[in-house]
């Protein structure tokens, strides 16, 4: 093939292999540039990696291009999702502003080597049962799925990452993390702006697997917290520790200043705790710190 830019880059290539540097898959590949194309009739032949525009023409060529490995869709119609389930050599697909049911999903089964799903704002998915064909599946993002329920979520056994985003504005407020529990091979799991309405962080606490777990720091009791440290010995992610620290700035002054000693603050891990200075306020830290130790 002639046009190196519809190969794999090495960037890509590094992350297909597991080389993510720490990150989540998304994030490793976050910003990559896919080749794009208005007429797939220009799709040259043996090509690996392609973006397709929203209307994309001669969407049947896309069927006969069996070497490609990685396709972003900049919109995800159903015409889109039945010529991808051909591609059984697809690794890696990015769908965005999903306009067909979320049932057309299930399409996908027949990408046999498919390991990686990215949804990008998907407002027609309601759950992730059409998922469920995906036996190769290893990593899935999900961004503003507003009306994602996961009563319904399938165990997906090959799943070592789910990373769920909420809108930024409004978030998501599940019904409980209950399901989560189900994918049981998770090594990590990312919840941003994705808030459980019971309160309750004791369902995840089944997923012995994890290394890395993101949750916000301050949206549960404290207890919740602590008693999920206490189950995840192994797992790694702020929302573990009683407290943390955001570090210094590039002239190493803290980030957050105590306005009595200009010392560093700290972030109590849990509801309505408050930013606090080890030095000025170490009555208000050891009285947190005690709290969590006893939930333990």
């Amino acid at each position: 093939m002639r046009t190196p830019e519809f190969r794999i880059p090495g960037r890509l290539s590094r992350a297909l292999a597991g080389d993510s540097q720490g990150l989540s898959f998304a994030e490793a590949i976050w910003g990559l540039a896919f080749p794009a194309l208005a007429d797939l009739d220009d799709l040259p032949e043996g090509a690996e990696i392609v973006a397709l525009d929203k209307e994309p023409a001669n969407l049947e060529a896309l069927r006969r291009a069996d070497r490609l490995v990685a396709v972003k869709a900049y919109s995800t119609t159903s015409a889109i999702v039945q010529a991808l389930s051909h591609l059984h050599h697809l690794r890696i697909a990015f769908l965005i502003d999903l306009k067909c049911p979320g049932a057309e999903l299930q399409r996908l089964s027949g990408c046999a080597s498919l390991e990686h799903l990215l949804l990008f704002s998907a407002k027609t998915l309601t759950d992730l049962g059409p998922l469920a064909g995906l036996r190769k599946l290893r990593s899935l993002f999900l961004h503003d799925v507003p009306g994602l329920d996961l009563t319904m979520l399938p165990p997906l056994p090959t799943l070592n990452e789910f990373v769920f985003y909420g809108n930024f504005l409004k978030g998501v407020k599940l019904q409980s993390f209950a399901p989560l529990g189900r994918l049981d091979s998770l090594r990590r799991l990312e919840l941003r702006n994705v808030r459980a309405a019971d309160g309750s962080l004791a369902p995840l606490a089944a997923l012995r697997g994890l290394e890395h777990l993101f949750l916000p720091t301050n949206e549960y009791e404290v207890e919740e917290y602590a008693r999920l440290a206490s189950a995840l010995p192994a797992a790694q992610g702020r929302c573990l520790n009683p407290l943390w620290e955001p570090g210094h700035d590039e002239a190493g002054a803290p980030r957050f200043a105590c306005p009595k000693c200009g010392g560093p603050q700290v972030f109590l891990t849990g509801k309505e705790t408050r930013r606090s200075c080890r030095v000025c306020n170490a009555a208000r830290v050891d009285q947190h710190l005690a709290r969590w130790n006893a939930a333990r």
